[in-house]
């Protein structure tokens, strides 16, 4: 499973450095990462997206795809 962060994993906000996902939503993905492969691809740089998400188990992509 490939998933975008901003917008899908987090609200869109002005702010972007405050596009923080929810407890419930990294619940979410975390129980969805036990079944499936899943990553997570951004224009974001891979190290913000995963200080973000914080999930080891999961497959991130920065630069849409060019991290």
């Amino acid at each position: 499973m490939f998933l975008d962060y901003d917008g899908t994993l987090s609200s869109i906000v002005e702010d972007p450095d405050l596009a923080y996902m929810t407890n419930e939503m990294r619940e979410a993905l975390r129980n969805i990462a036990m079944h499936f492969p899943t990553a997570i691809v951004s224009g974001r740089c891979t190290e913000k997206v995963y200080d973000f998400v914080q999930l080891s188990q999961l497959y991130y992509a920065g630069s849409h795809g060019m991290d």
